[in-house]
């Protein structure tokens, strides 16, 4: 089960500037990157639904 983050073009300060957005894979919810994904120290990545509380933990990065 994969994190959909696709690239979604939102009107911010006058300007157009691209937001990436993450879909939750369980529920379909769809937020701001910045807002649903938490990167640690130690590389760890983890994606926490706020709608349903779908938690994935230790999500493969470029880095590790």
């Amino acid at each position: 089960m994969g994190i959909i983050i696709p690239n979604i073009c939102r009107k911010r300060e006058d300007r157009m500037e691209m937001e990436p957005t993450v879909i939750c894979p369980k529920c379909k919810h769809e937020k701001p990157l910045n807002h649903l994904l938490t990167a640690q120290s130690n590389q760890n990545v983890i994606f926490e639904c706020e709608n349903c509380h779908f938690i994935k933990r230790n999500i493969v990065t470029k880095k590790g």
